[in-house]
């Protein structure tokens, strides 16, 4: 694994750690993808074949963004949704009208920066987008970021209880693998998160090392993987 990619799982670890039993996982996501993406607030949609509904925003202009795209019928998110790939957009004086409805509606809106947007993904399922913004300009490590945050999040938002999720895209039948229910517990007891929190790092790892889940909780069993090894930012 890439420094840059280790560096990126041990910092969510850490994100994750540090919110542990407060309030639903995906909330928790919300917070860590904010985190990770240096970003000023956060949204997530869910998406169906017909529909898309803001599921969570973690501050106003985050819902604001995500109601704007939807009366215009474009922007960055929808396009993540479409093309199922990250979207970086820049909103303001000089931005490129790439969106011109959804310019009309920022006019309102009143918002300039970043935004980030990214599909959540389990296995070749879309889930829906993950949205952040920022007020400042788009930083190198965005696109490995939100790419990161796509593959974990989208995964780990199906392990919510509090959420109704459609059984075909449900990954409970991981459950039935006793060898990751060993490598969730030997997570737990490296860094110190919630069950559903040590799932989303096996997946996070299982994505860097474009393998599956049931590989990556194989090699942690067998000590090839250590979360107290990586490096968490700051160390």
């Amino acid at each position: 694994m890439a420094e840059t990619e280790s560096r990126l799982v041990g910092r969510f670890a850490a994100a994750l750690a540090a919110r542990t039993g407060q309030g639903p996982l995906t909330a928790r996501l919300c917070a860590v993808s904010a985190e990770l993406l240096d970003a000023d607030g956060t949204a997530v949609t869910v998406t169906t074949r017909a529909t898309r509904q803001l599921l969570i925003a973690t501050d106003d202009m985050a819902k604001t963004l995500e109601g704007v795209q939807d009366v215009a019928g474009q922007g960055p998110s929808l396009d993540a949704a479409r093309g199922r790939d990250v979207v970086i957009a820049r909103f303001g004086p000089g931005a490129a009208d790439r969106w011109p409805l959804l310019l009309d509606q920022q006019l309102i809106v009143g918002f300039a920066g970043t935004v980030i947007c990214a599909p959540l993904l389990c296995g070749d399922a879309l889930v829906g987008v993950l949205s952040a913004h920022r007020s400042g300009d788009e930083l190198p490590t965005d696109r490995l970021t939100a790419a990161f945050l796509g593959h974990t999040v989208g995964t780990a938002m199906l392990l919510d209880p509090q959420l109704d999720h459609p059984e075909a895209l449900s990954p409970r039948a991981w459950s039935s693998m006793a060898v990751v229910h060993q490598a969730t517990g030997m997570v737990v007891a490296q860094v110190g998160v919630h069950q559903d929190d040590a799932v989303a790092l096996l997946r996070a790892q299982a994505f860097f090392q474009n393998t599956t889940l049931e590989d990556v909780a194989t090699q942690v069993v067998q000590r090839g993987i250590n979360f107290r090894d990586f490096t968490i930012e700051g160390d």
